[in-house]
């Protein structure tokens, strides 16, 4: 009969090997050595999490002491209303669960980024990060039209049905694209207008649409100056920070509030430029931008429309929901947006542009629920933007030029598929304002 060997037996009084040739004899330091690796471990994990924790406790705690000047606090009330007015009709919540869940994004060259496919039952985003439109079924024999801008014709607040692009794809009985993207401002449309047109294929649309403005004058207030996309000082601190184990920890320490207030405070905080000056720059600057795509797209044989988008502040009546908006807003950003669309007025009586349209003034006549939060339009809103839009597009002559084939394969455009069901959710539905990246 075999024996039974203790773990505590001294190596001399071990017996033999067995006979089968396999050694069944276990080396107790065997067990020290993983005993210590664990022990060690642990010991480094613990250490990690108190440093997390140290890190994430003296940030709250510069929170607290270094409270942010008023100029710095990005509508924060407006973002509270909003999010009331979300919760307050429960359902409501499908779409901003959905809403939610369709927000990741992927790198995308020169544009920065671009949404992940999802599919839901309100939000459709294509394999190529494109919101999805509900096209008439004989649309491939319409005109086309390609839609750029930000989140508003993404369509931020509203089913796919709904958007600004299956809206004008309805109103006009034109085939519609969906390029619109968060927190996009001009230039940024301007390069993913530039990527669809490098695609392989020769499709072009009858009329590109761009709607702008309203992110232009955002990525202003947040940085100071014109003509900078949203967030950049996110961009600038992460830019190398992979060369070097201090930059990376920089660079994430930066993301921090309140490392970022205590830096303020250390080097001084630039002055803020004159609201006035400021919003020169910004109209001085947007119109640059589309005289540039207006000459890219007259080369490529497609003709282009701008819109300036009008916000809540534009509102002449605007609701009790609304009014609590606009006063939960940054009046700086209030003050800036307006005197912007001033400014951009003043510039055109000397240098007009008959292909830019400036919708401050669309809701004046409408005393109902327009806005969602400072710049979003809701259901009502969409509709009447691309009736507006339907319009002026069936006044302009056909491109003879355009073709609405593009090639499946090209990652710039939306995909070709088989069109989205209008889900006949005719809600108006309330929003958080979504801020990106």
């Amino acid at each position: 009969m075999a024996r039974v060997f203790r773990l505590s037996e001294p190596p001399s009084e071990r017996p033999p090997a067995a006979d089968d040739g396999i050694n069944h004899v276990i080396d107790p330091s065997r067990f020290r050595v993983f005993k210590r690796a664990g022990y060690f471990l642990v010991v480094i994990w613990l250490g990690v999490g108190v440093v997390l924790l140290s890190v994430a406790l003296g940030d709250a705690l510069l929170r607290i002491a270094l409270k942010p000047a008023k100029s710095l606090r990005v509508d924060a009330k407006a973002v509270s209303v909003a999010r009331e007015n979300m919760a307050a009709n429960g359902s409501e919540r499908g779409y901003w669960q959905e809403h939610e869940a369709a927000r990741d994004t992927q790198w995308q060259p020169f544009v920065y980024f671009r949404r992940k496919p999802y599919a839901g039952k309100l939000i459709h985003v294509d394999a190529h990060g494109f919101r999805a439109t509900v096209n008439p079924s004989e649309s491939k024999t319409l005109r086309s039209v390609w839609l750029f801008g930000g989140s508003t014709v993404w369509g931020t607040g509203v089913s796919d049905a709904h958007t600004l692009a299956s809206e004008l794809a309805r109103l006009a009985s034109m085939h519609v694209l969906n390029f619109g993207e968060t927190g996009y401002v001009s230039a940024q449309s301007q390069l993913a207008f530039m990527a669809s047109l490098r695609c392989a294929d020769a499709a072009r649309p009858d009329v590109a649409v761009f709607v702008d403005g309203v992110n232009d004058v955002y990525a202003a207030l947040q940085s100071g100056i014109a003509g900078a996309p949203q967030n950049e000082s996110n961009r600038r601190a992460e830019f190398n920070v992979t060369r070097s184990g201090d930059a990376f920890a920089a660079a994430m320490l930066e993301r921090l509030g309140g490392v970022r207030l205590l830096m303020d405070r250390v080097n001084g905080m630039a002055p803020e430029p004159v609201v006035e000056d400021l919003a020169i720059q910004v109209a001085r600057n947007y119109l640059a931008v589309i005289r540039q795509t207006r000459a890219i797209a007259a080369a490529q044989g497609v003709r282009a429309l701008f819109v300036w988008q009008p916000s809540v502040f534009d509102k002449a009546q605007p609701t009790e929901e609304e009014r609590g908006v606009v006063g939960g807003s940054l009046a700086r950003h209030r003050d800036l947006q307006m005197a912007t669309t001033r400014a951009l007025k003043v510039l055109l009586q000397n240098a007009p542009e008959p292909d830019l349209l400036i919708l401050d003034t669309l809701f004046d006549a409408n005393s109902g629920p327009i806005y969602i939060d400072f710049a979003h339009t809701g259901l009502v809103g969409n509709a009447l933007m691309a009736q507006h839009l339907a319009q002026t597009l069936q006044k302009m002559p056909e491109n003879t030029k355009a073709a609405i084939n593009p090639a499946a394969s090209c990652p710039d455009r939306p995909v070709l598929s088989q069109p989205v069901r209008a889900t006949g959710d005719e809600r108006f539905l309330k929003a958080p304002i979504d801020p990106h990246a």
